[in-house]
């Protein structure tokens, strides 16, 4: 009889510690998904979930175009997946690696084209590296992508553009390898090419044979094939602003195995019936759906492929992707066997998590469940006072402006730190954690105690120098915009009275022109500052940057002649000390505005 009592005490211990995963209410989950459509103005989304690989939910909703009045949908609506396609670089060179019995952990130098093995950091780097993000090399994404239409366009080509990007680009690493995950799509364009050092083939070949036409994603092959579809409408995205939906320019990736994968809804069903079944083999599965590396102990990190996060008491293995208009995301569960892919056309990118929780709340019980931490002091605050920049930003682009555009500051606050406006409080002497973003915030420190990094969920930042904190070159820029007002008010009321000995005219028509040259670049830096858009850095539209440098050029070369004109300024009795001190400030200050520009590539 207490054999008995055991077993069911044991059966109903298992049946007690089985995931709460609640049956979907198709009619309430739709209607959930239409009010977050409706809160952030999104003209269509597709959703579907997978679990325990058979489908479990799939919908459209609303219209691949609001002009042609296309509905979305799942079979024949095609869309861009941006850095989705970093999912399927890894299935594939995973496969391939265990194929050609080539650990993850190897050197990838005996495999690199002959055009990189000459690269020493490159060849230091192991195949783990690249699909974790610990290459230690920043994002760089400078003119990799043009104004094409993705389908029309297609060609075989990511073998070429590869190569041009590693012979154009230094790839020095800004962070040590190994030891931290930064995210970049270096990693993964480097995994494309060894996609195809490895196999022989080229990228889109090799995928569309051996990966997503064994996945039964044929749609998907047929376009990375450029084979004619019928019936197919590419989804147009679109920017939506102030309850206005304004359709985006197309957008074409020059490097397919990092940035943008086309395929249908029902092909990542396909995906997410596979990788979520008992088809994948175990050592794939437990690669890209166990933990590989993490920048702290509260932030779950990285798989290979895959970001881990949490929601409610579930590890979350995710993937975003977007391109200019649209977004997307690719979400699994193990521990529930549940797959999840969301798209949709509108560049709101909250749209996205609001979605998510839309449909996660209606099928798991205690999603937005949050850690609770006791109290800890710290008696001094101030040593972690100050601006911060991030670090995942190429030094030898225009990306490198994004330390100072997303430059943040750290203040201290009553009993813990503000940071970028939100309340941290610490819960241990180096981590802190705001309730309202849920978000960590854990500060590094190198072996003698200085304070090395600060990571923020999976960004890292450095302390920035004094002279590089956005609020000192604010106030440079503004000293140099006051200087040179001054300098044109003196030119336009006493222009009569600035020839030098009554009869020559040369230092005035000099002092003009490089007045009116560093109020070109003033004008340009205040165009740049408040309109500075990263999709216009990957198309390679730098409209503003072209005059900014014209004008910085022109600054540059004019700097001489104005100081001898200066000079010849001082042996006349009409130019006063105010007036020579005007000019004298105003040329130095645009000697510190060009070396300025250099260091951000402006020039």
């Amino acid at each position: 009889m207490k054999k008995w009592i055991k077993i069911v005490l044991l059966l109903l211990a298992f049946i007690v510690s089985i995931p709460s995963f609640a049956e979907v209410d198709v009619d309430e989950l739709a209607h959930r998904i239409n009010v977050e459509m409706v809160n952030h103005n999104v003209p269509g989304a597709m959703v579907t979930i997978v679990k325990d690989g058979k489908l479990y939910y799939k919908n459209a909703f609303g219209e691949a175009n609001i002009y042609s009045k296309i509905p979305m949908n799942t079979e024949m609506t095609i869309v861009q997946t941006g850095s989705i396609s970093k999912v399927l670089t890894t299935y594939a060179l995973l496969t391939l690696l265990e194929e050609k019995g080539i650990d993850v952990n190897a050197s990838i130098m005996p495999y690199l084209p002959d055009y990189l093995k000459s690269n020493k950091y490159i060849s230091t780097l192991t195949f783990k590296n690249l699909l974790t993000h610990t290459t230690g090399l920043a994002m760089l994404k400078a003119d990799s992508a043009t104004l094409e239409d993705p389908i029309k366009s297609i060609s075989l080509n990511f073998g070429e553009q590869a190569e041009s990007f590693f012979d154009k680009y230094k790839l020095k690493p800004i962070i040590e390898k190994d030891n931290y995950t930064i995210f970049s799509n270096v990693g993964y364009i480097l995994s494309g090419v060894l996609l195809e050092s490895i196999s022989g083939e080229r990228y889109e070949y090799y995928m569309a044979k051996n990966v997503l036409e064994t996945l039964k994603m044929n749609f998907s092959s047929d376009i990375l094939l450029n084979k004619t579809i019928e019936g197919t409408t590419l989804m147009q995205g679109y920017s939506v602003y102030g309850g206005k939906r304004t359709p985006t320019s197309p957008f074409k990736t020059k490097f397919l195995a990092s940035d943008d994968f086309l395929t249908t809804t029902d092909d990542m069903t396909q995906l997410m019936k596979f990788l979520t079944s008992k088809n994948l083999p175990k050592d794939i599965y437990d690669a890209m759906f166990t933990r590989q590396v993490a920048n702290n102990a509260l932030v779950s990190g990285r798989s290979f492929g895959f970001t881990v996060v949490h929601y409610g008491d579930y590890d979350a293995y995710i993937h975003d992707g977007g391109i200019p208009g649209s977004n997307s995301r690719l979400l699994f569960i193990p521990e529930l066997k549940l797959g999840l892919f969301i798209t949709y056309n509108s560049n709101d990118l909250q749209a996205r998590e609001s979605i998510t929780n839309a449909v996660l709340s209606n099928i798991i019980e205690d999603l937005d469940q949050k850690d609770t931490f006791q109290p800890f002091i710290i008696d001094d605050l101030s040593k972690f006072e100050g601006a911060y920049s991030p670090i995942n930003a190429s030094d030898e682009t225009l990306e490198k402006l994004t330390r100072i555009i997303h430059q943040i500051r750290i203040s201290n606050n009553t009993g813990g730190l503000k940071i970028s406006g939100d309340n941290y409080v610490p819960i241990s002497d180096t981590v802190f954690y705001s309730e309202a973003t849920d978000n960590y915030a854990e500060f590094k420190t190198d072996p003698n105690g200085q304070l090395e990094y600060l990571i923020i969920g999976n960004t890292i930042y450095v302390r920035t120098p004094f002279f590089q904190s956005v609020i000192l070159e604010a106030a440079l820029l503004v000293l140099m915009g006051i200087c040179n007002l001054i300098a044109l008010l003196l030119l336009l009321f006493r222009w009569n009275n600035m020839k030098v000995n009554r009869i020559h005219d040369t230092p005035r028509m000099v002092l003009l022109l490089h007045s009116l040259s560093i109020t070109g670049v003033l004008v340009f830096i205040f165009i740049i500052s408040t309109s500075y858009d990263i999709w216009d850095i990957i198309y390679g539209i730098n409209t503003a940057v072209k005059g900014t440098r014209l004008f910085g050029i022109l600054t540059l070369l004019l700097s001489v002649p104005t100081l001898l004109m200066i000079n010849r300024a001082k042996q006349d009795y009409r130019w006063s000390n105010f007036m020579i001190s005007v000019y004298q400030l105003q040329l130095i200050l645009g000697v510190f505005l060009v070396i300025w520009m250099f260091i951000y590539h402006l020039i």
